[in-house]
């Protein structure tokens, strides 16, 4: 599956059923939301992203408004970061490591 298109910030339809869920899980009103963004080290550079650096931020960036739209969580509870390529959790010299480099992680503290 995977939560975006290759190259883009756009969520995919079950990353946003996905996103729903988390959402409802989330509800606590003390909750508060990290979005952290990661990518592989395939150096990428479009339109819209200058490197991976954005590419990962815009990632976190759209699960944060995308958790926000739900009405569940209001945007100051929530914060995006972006990590790039620097805290890999696999090989990115392999196909399979590249596609587990490229993720995003959710931290909900209750």
């Amino acid at each position: 599956g995977g939560a975006f298109p290759s190259g883009t910030a756009d969520l995919t339809e079950e990353a946003q059923r996905i996103l729903d869920r988390i959402s409802l899980a989330a509800m606590s009103p003390k909750s508060t939301i990290t979005v952290t963004g990661h990518t592989d080290d395939v150096p990428i550079s479009n339109d819209q992203f200058r490197d991976n650096w954005d590419l990962a931020a815009g990632r976190a960036a759209s699960v944060v408004q995308a958790i926000e739209n739900t009405g569940l969580i209001s945007g100051d509870r929530m914060s995006a970061v972006s990590k790039g390529e620097t805290k890999p959790v696999a090989d990115n010299n392999t196909a399979a490591g590249r596609e587990k480099n490229r993720r995003i992680e959710i931290e909900i503290s209750y």
